[in-house]
């Protein structure tokens, strides 16, 4: 039986999942589309876009770290369940928990390393493109948020619900 607050942080874990998804849809689709324009106008055409560099490095790097984050929501990421399996019953729990837990401090460092070098680079630029570099390192910060929020959502779910929750 889920208790209010825990309800309220799935729903919102959810929620945040979903407005990432639709996110990372045209964010991979910038990707791809820089990367198969530049490499036609510098290969075919001979005339590269020089713009195209800083423009695939930046989309590169928040297709990343957003799927990352919906990746940390899906439990998709890699784990290692054997030890786990091998505890006795009463410590599986615990463990899921500490997992979370864990996953949620690396969130944590993630927003704020993110935050303070994407301010420390704020007021420099790329030099084709004229936008801040704190652009690069934001969606650092946006996915240790969103990681924080999944794995501490998942944490409160497995402490109300039985072992049925998968570790991340």
């Amino acid at each position: 039986m889920k208790t209010g607050f825990s309800h309220a942080l799935v729903r919102l874990s959810v929620t945040a999942n979903r407005v990432t998804e639709l996110l990372l849809l045209p964010v991979s689709v910038v990707f791809i589309s820089i990367i198969f324009v530049s490499v036609l106008t510098r290969f075919v055409f001979h005339h590269p876009i020089v713009e195209s560099v800083e423009l695939a490095r930046l989309s590169f790097l928040w297709t990343i770290l957003l799927a990352c984050a919906i990746g940390v929501h899906r439990h998709a990421h890699v784990a290692i369940h054997n030890l786990r399996e091998r505890l006795p019953r009463a410590w599986q729990k615990p463990i899921v928990i500490a997992v979370h837990l864990i996953s949620a401090g690396f969130g944590t460092l993630m927003f704020w390393y993110g935050l303070r070098l994407a301010d420390r680079v704020w007021q420099t630029s790329f030099p084709t493109l004229g936008w801040s570099q704190g652009w690069l390192y934001l969606p650092l910060a946006i996915s240790g948020a969103l990681i924080v929020l999944h794995s501490v959502s998942h944490a409160f779910a497995c402490l109300d619900a039985d072992l049925e929750v998968t570790a991340s």
